[in-house]
């Protein structure tokens, strides 16, 4: 699974037009081609 998957799982959790102006939303940091291993 990589991140690109498990961000669209998120989003669908929560959907991007429905956060705040002052959140930050989407991936801030990161590949999203980059393989899951695992979550901490």
């Amino acid at each position: 699974m990589t991140v690109k998957t498990v961000t669209q799982i998120l989003e669908e959790l929560a959907p991007l037009d429905q956060a705040e102006d002052f959140d930050n939303v989407g991936l801030l940091v990161g590949d999203n081609s980059m393989e899951v291993n695992g979550v901490r």
